[in-house]
């Protein structure tokens, strides 16, 4: 799609999983970062993957080679700031005026639900999926990158490193509400990742 950029966060630790690296899970014969890139390569010629350090880089540039070649790959100038941090990196990395951002630990990502966040983001500063009650998914959102990048700036600025600190200083926010969402993907499978053993277990059934 033009004017759309995605940037895959891909630093995390995995501690959960007893410290495992998520991008290099298998799903469907394929690294989850392998998967996670086919399906947003088709919404988008420009992927950024965010990386927390050289060493993971490093590692990386070992098992894809081609892949860290074709795409950018940015790594965390700051640490202890989680997500932020890796959005703060990948953001200046992006060129395109939306970016879609997302976890490399969504192994169902629906290209159609991409889609449409995006097309609903023009014209706002965000398109963020909205639970009835209340909650977000802010790691399955398109943000207009310079606001994106000033709000997480700003935040990081202030010491705040919760994930939905930069939404909070955004005015022009699309709540996307999960009822739209769900005719397109009626198990809302596009939101599930992986956090835990129970998870990973699933996954691999």
């Amino acid at each position: 799609m033009k004017n759309l950029s995605v940037l895959i966060l891909a630093g995390g630790k995995g501690q959960r999983l007893g410290n495992i690296e998520k991008a290099l899970i298998s799903y469907e014969d394929k690294a989850l970062l392998e998967h996670i890139i086919e399906i947003t390569k088709q919404v988008s010629n420009e992927i950024v993957i965010s990386l927390r350090d050289k060493d993971q880089k490093s590692l990386f540039e070992e098992i894809f080679g081609k892949i860290l070649a074709e795409y950018t790959a940015v790594i965390d100038k700051q640490t202890d700031y989680g997500p932020l941090e890796g959005i703060r990196e990948g953001l200046r990395a992006c060129s395109e005026e939306y970016v879609f951002v997302t976890a490399v630990d969504m192994p169902y990502l629906n290209k159609d639900v991409i889609q449409l966040l995006t097309g609903l983001s023009h014209g706002h500063d965000a398109a963020i999926p909205r639970y009835n009650n209340g909650k977000f998914e802010p790691l399955h959102s398109v943000y207009r990158r310079n606001t994106m990048l000033r709000a997480t700036e700003k935040a990081i600025e202030n010491n705040e490193k919760f994930v939905l600190s930069p939404v909070r200083l955004m005015k022009d926010i699309l709540y996307v509400d999960i009822s739209v969402i769900q005719e397109i993907d009626p198990e809302l499978r596009t939101f599930q990742n992986i956090n835990t053993i129970s998870d990973l277990q699933n996954l691999q059934k």
